[in-house]
């Protein structure tokens, strides 16, 4: 009898044994992965999307995206306020362009464009997108082609040589760039737009999109 008492507390000390080590494992397993996913630094957020230079990120053209900037430590003796915000050209050698500005001699290439803010924050002031002290701050693709962007930033009608191959749904031809109060870090994230229909075609037989 008292054997079967001895097995059956032997028993149970392993079962527990075994669910202490479990939920230990659990719990380690948990941390890291919340400290690998944790923000660190100067980070982005839309809602409760965090957005990294691996985010397939899509804005709707003519419609207004909100996104946070967070900093993991705070922002210290300064303010979201303080972050420049800009939208800047992204293209690799493949998707890169080159175009013409009315009175420039020689062709402007896109990569080397230094703010394309102008056709995605209305009334720009040249020095930024303005930001809350939340860091809240609204993106507004205001243009339904390449031509469009660029004559935001030159001016209407001064922009030749693009035909109406680049279409900014096929390829993230912009970032969002954010720099930190301090200057310290920064943030390019790449971003494409969603123009919609490009085109409609009328057939004898119906129509083709």
């Amino acid at each position: 009898m008292g054997g079967n008492k001895a097995s059956g507390y032997n028993t149970l000390t392993k079962v527990l044994t075994v669910v202490v080590a479990v939920l230990l494992i659990a719990g380690l397993v948990g941390g890291l992965a919340y400290l690998l996913s944790r923000p660190t630094g100067l980070y982005l957020t839309r809602g409760e999307e965090r957005i990294t230079d691996k985010t397939d990120l899509v804005l709707k053209a003519g419609e207004e995206t909100a996104f946070t900037a967070g900093m993991a430590d705070g922002w210290g003796s300064y303010s979201a306020k303080d972050c420049i915000v800009k939208v800047l050209p992204n293209a690799d050698e493949a998707h890169d362009f080159e175009f013409a500005v009315e009175g420039a001699e020689e062709p402007s290439l896109y990569s080397a464009e230094t703010d394309l803010t102008a056709a995605f924050c209305e009334g720009y002031d040249g020095k930024g997108i303005p930001v809350t002290e939340e860091g809240v701050f609204v993106i507004k693709p205001a243009c339904m082609s390449m031509p469009e962007v660029l004559e935001k930033v030159y001016g209407e009608g001064k922009v030749t040589g693009l035909g109406d191959t680049l279409y900014l749904a096929d390829y993230p031809y912009f970032a969002l760039y954010i720099l930190s109060p301090d200057g310290k870090e920064e943030l390019r994230l790449p971003f494409r737009i969603d123009t919609g229909v490009v085109s409609v075609t009328l057939e004898p037989d119906g129509v083709i999109l």
